[in-house]
Formats: structure tokens, C-alpha cells, sequence
């Protein structure tokens, strides 16, 4: 697992207004965090049973919780 999934996995069970059992079957399902935030503005396209609440919370994931991994990536890799 690379040091960017590793991060990203922590930002998963971060979301605020989502469950970890969500997240793991966010998880399962994409095959990857990685996979979760870079498909999360369009989260139907790679889930199309995605409930209407799963699509709102991932819509309102802010940059700060993608900035939160950049910056994890970036220390990680000093």
C-alpha cells in the first residue's frame, strides 16, 4: 500500500456526516480511498446506486480534507 492510500484511507474515516461502516463499503466498492476522492464530486458515475445522502456528503467534502492528504503525501515523501 503507498504512502498516498495510506493517507487517503485515514482522510476516508474523516468525513464528516459519514459512518465507518460507509466508508468501508465506499472502500470495497471503489477499490481504493485514492479511488473515492478523486471519483467523489461524481461519485454516481462509478457507484450508480449511491443513495442521494452518500452523494451529498461526498459533495460537500471540502478541499481541506484533499489538501489534508496532499500535505500528508508531501511530508511523508521529505
Amino acid at each position: 500500500m503507498s504512502v498516498q492510500e495510506i493517507i487517503h484511507t485515514m482522510a476516508l474515516t474523516r468525513i464528516p456526516r459519514l459512518s465507518l461502516v460507509s466508508s468501508r463499503m465506499l472502500y470495497e466498492a471503489m477499490g481504493s480511498a485514492t479511488a473515492v476522492f478523486e471519483h467523489r464530486k461524481h461519485i454516481r458515475d462509478a457507484i450508480p446506486e449511491a443513495t442521494d445522502k452518500l452523494v451529498e456528503v461526498l459533495q460537500d467534502v471540502d478541499d481541506a480534507s484533499v489538501a489534508y492528504a496532499s500535505t500528508m503525501r508531501l511530508i511523508r515523501s521529505c
